[in-house]
């Protein structure tokens, strides 16, 4: 059973003082800037309902006297997140601070332990993407990795009766997408180019609508599309009006959309900024 886990970044110091508050205590909340996707949010929810708890790795930033280790998790029994800032602790007994907090996501941690022989961020990897995590992942938020245990044994689960996780590279998205156009459900698309070089980069794949006389600029995400995915497809919408004509549309395309941009697209639509998103559910049986 697939387990998520998350990863934070702290300095050693406030790691000692959660630790140390925890153990006189029984518990301590430990408060965060950023808050905890949706996405994750119900898996995380799921997973406290079925086993109690779930895990969080403390990495220790060189900015902050670290050595881009860790060495710290942390087991999470209750957990809130909100886009809007909370001063109070959801239970101030277990508050190792005397003061407001800022925070966005709190989470309580029953008990810590200390990995034996201490981690690098390369030993983790994104529990959708499959890609290993770097320190600028913890910049501004969490990073949601697969649990260890997982980890340890292997990274490709069977699901419900033969249906497994594939994580698909763009590369193959791409030529399958190039090669058969109608997938995208938008009618007969002619490919005109792929990989443009440009000087805001290398759109994926570039149509022609005959029916519509209209260009259109596919950018896949075998992922979240995220708001930095929105604001390239927005450099490559904006060169394409010059470079094509101003009857064009751009089109990303990905199997989720990060809560957070949502609003951003739609004010995009009212604009009629011609930057749109597309989000696809595949499911792939092995035969």
């Amino acid at each position: 059973m697939k387990r998520v886990a998350l990863v934070g970044s702290g300095d050693p110091k406030w790691q000692q003082t959660i630790t140390q508050y925890q153990r006189a205590a029984g518990a301590v909340f430990t408060d965060w800037s950023y808050r905890i996707r949706d996405y994750e949010k119900v898996l995380l929810e799921s997973q406290i309902k079925r086993d109690g708890e779930f895990k969080v790795f403390f990495y220790e930033p060189k900015s902050s006297g670290g050595d881009m280790k860790i060495r710290l998790v942390g087991y999470v029994s209750h957990f809130t997140t909100s886009k809007e800032p909370m001063k109070v602790c959801p239970e101030p007994d277990y508050w190792y601070f005397e003061g407001e907090a800022n925070a966005r996501t709190w989470l309580k941690i029953t008990r810590f332990e200390t990995i034996s022989s201490p981690m690098g961020l390369s030993e983790f990897w994104d529990h959708r993407t499959r890609r290993r995590i770097t320190p600028s992942h913890l910049r501004s938020s969490f990073a949601y990795v697969a649990d260890a245990k997982e980890i340890e044994t292997k990274v490709v689960e069977e699901e419900d009766e033969g249906f497994y996780d594939l994580y698909l590279e763009e590369s193959f998205m791409e030529n399958e997408i190039a090669a058969n156009p109608d997938m995208l459900g938008l009618g007969k698309l002619r490919l005109v180019d792929r990989q443009r070089v440009t000087p805001v980069g290398r759109p994926d794949l570039i149509f022609y609508h005959k029916e519509n006389d209209q260009y259109l600029i596919v950018e896949l995400k075998k992922s979240e599309i995220t708001k930095v995915d929105v604001e390239q497809a927005t450099r490559y919408h904006n060169w394409g009006k010059k470079a094509l004509g101003n009857r064009l549309v751009t089109l990303l395309v990905g199997f989720d959309v990060d809560t957070d941009v949502v609003p951003w697209l739609e004010e995009l639509g009212k604009d009629v900024s011609g930057v749109f998103a597309k989000v696809y559910d595949a499911q792939f049986r092995i035969i």
